[in-house]
């Protein structure tokens, strides 16, 4: 029982050691590389900028969790018109942790949870008969949780996990 509880505990600390990506920044393309050395931010080089992002946000696999990437590149676009120079990093933090996301994608965030709680409840609840509906409380709580306050940072991403699988694990046989 004690292995049990211990493999449960360094699984959790396994998932919360994952962090957002460093976002556009990590292959060095910031704004200044589309701008062509002439100073000028045209149409052409800002779709690429955003095209970019898209990419980064698609191969990135926390971020590509929780929010749809096409709409992460057309809302960076949008801020791009508006904040010419602005560090990417920076927009890229404002999209990413804004509660009032429009990118954040529900049916995804249940999604990959349900994955996750089945390959969770196979290991530490296989003698539960309720696991299938235990994984849909878990996913759809999450996806919830997450929608009403869209932060894409380890702490709060960990703390809604752990309340989701507690609340159901109450709500299905009393045990996680």
């Amino acid at each position: 029982m004690q292995i049990k509880v211990f493999t449960a505990v360094l699984s959790l600390f396994l998932f919360l050691g994952i962090a957002p990506s460093s976002y556009a920044q990590s292959e060095g393309r910031d704004s200044f590389y589309y701008m062509k050395d002439d100073g000028i931010f045209s149409d052409d080089e800002k779709d690429q900028e955003a095209e970019y992002i898209r990419g980064q946000c698609t191969s990135s696999i926390l971020e590509s969790k929780y929010f749809n990437c096409a709409c992460i590149a057309g809302a960076f676009r949008v801020r791009r018109d508006d904040e010419k120079l602005s560090p990417q990093t920076s927009i890229l933090n404002d999209l990413y942790n804004d509660p009032k996301s429009k990118c954040a994608d529900p049916v995804k965030i249940a999604g990959n949870h349900y994955k996750f709680c089945t390959r969770f409840a196979r290991v530490f609840r296989s003698r539960k008969a309720d696991n299938e509906d235990y994984c849909k409380c878990v996913a759809n709580t999450i996806s919830k949780k997450f929608m009403s306050n869209p932060i894409l940072r380890p702490g709060p991403l960990s703390k809604i996990r752990v309340d989701s699988m507690t609340s159901c694990g109450l709500k299905y046989n009393q045990e996680l």
